[in-house]
């Protein structure tokens, strides 16, 4: 076993490495060996470095920031609420989190306030959401189909609401909106997309060091007490934080479906149901993967560029078919 986790742990770094690699030299200019020479050492021209610094480095940071916290949240949830078809998308909480974001360019609140605005937007939209499930989850008539139903009808109404929103406003808020319904990478900043790293960066840590508790969790509610957990406590933290991540992940990039479904399910298959395995390695795999597809979307039909949201909806939404059809153990 632990020749396996260290094959996966060299095997993860290696492919976000190279990941990395072509994600910095592919795109509308493909920068060479030379070019990030001379970024580095302060030769390059003017037109390169703003090229790497301004648009394509805030891209690839905000990318992975994405990818990473979204794997991470579907990891925490799956984990709590025991259940492999649970992550932000299907719970409703990216879908709330899109309509209190949508609602802010409205009232025009950062533009009166400032950009932070966008990300407690986002995080007050979905918190009602997170207290709706899990009053339904206290309820012992409510089973985890009903939750789940529940996630995808907010999902549906959220998104009618923000179409509302979007004919009743003006073209400059429905420009705002229309980028972060479509899952863009475009446009992102280094600061939103360094704040979502290292926040994501902080709560993987956090999680890590109560993987334990998160197993235990895992198991059911009857379980977690019978080795003297509490499990409403628990689960209460840990969604907070998984809602921080879906929150901040909105915020940045938009609505992008899949990535915390499907990575979680793929590593339980090859690697490990552990929790302390599956954090790590979530946060890791989870942003190569957002990154890659973004690399492909910018670069794919230039001089336009495929949403990474959209992206992931047709690709995700493939092999979430193909693992069912195989009739693959998902968790």
């Amino acid at each position: 076993m632990r020749n396996k986790i260290l094959f996966w742990a060299v095997f993860s770094f290696s492919l976000f490495t190279i990941t990395l690699l072509f994600s910095l030299h592919i795109g509308a200019v493909n920068f060479t060996f030379s070019d990030f020479k001379g970024i580095v050492s302060g030769d390059s021209s003017e037109m390169i470095s703003s090229l790497f610094w301004q648009i394509r480095f805030p891209r690839i940071v905000a990318a992975f920031a994405v990818g990473a916290s979204l794997a991470l949240a579907g990891t925490i949830m799956q984990a709590v609420f025991s259940n492999p078809l649970v992550e932000p998308y299907t719970l409703g909480l990216s879908g709330a989190a899109s309509l209190g974001m949508a609602l802010s360019f409205l009232l025009k609140l950062p533009t009166r306030f400032g950009s932070w605005v966008i990300p407690t937007a986002a995080f007050v939209g979905a918190l009602p959401i997170l207290l709706f499930l899990l009053s339904l989850g206290r309820e012992s008539r409510f089973g985890m189909k009903t939750i789940l139903l529940s996630g995808v009808m907010i999902s549906y109404v959220c998104s009618s609401v923000v179409t509302l929103i979007l004919t009743a406003t003006d073209l400059e808020t429905m420009g705002n909106i229309v980028q972060w319904g479509f899952g863009s990478l475009s446009g992102v900043t280094l600061t939103g997309g360094s704040v979502l790293l290292i926040v994501s960066l902080v709560l993987m840590v956090f999680f890590l060091l109560f993987s334990l508790i998160l197993n235990a969790l895992s198991l059911g509610e009857q379980d977690s007490r019978s080795i003297g957990i509490s499990p409403k406590r628990w689960q209460i933290v840990f969604l907070v934080g998984a809602t921080i991540l879906t929150a901040g992940a909105v915020s940045v990039c938009g609505v992008v479906g899949f990535v915390g479904l499907l990575v979680p399910h793929i590593l339980r298959i090859l690697v490990s149901r552990d929790n302390r395995f599956l954090v790590p390695l979530s946060w890791i795999f989870g942003g190569t993967v957002v990154l890659f597809a973004d690399s492909i979307g910018r670069t794919l039909i230039l001089p336009r560029e495929i949403p990474v949201g959209v992206i992931m909806g047709i690709v995700g939404g493939i092999l979430f078919f193909a693992l069912i059809q195989k009739k693959s153990r998902l968790l």
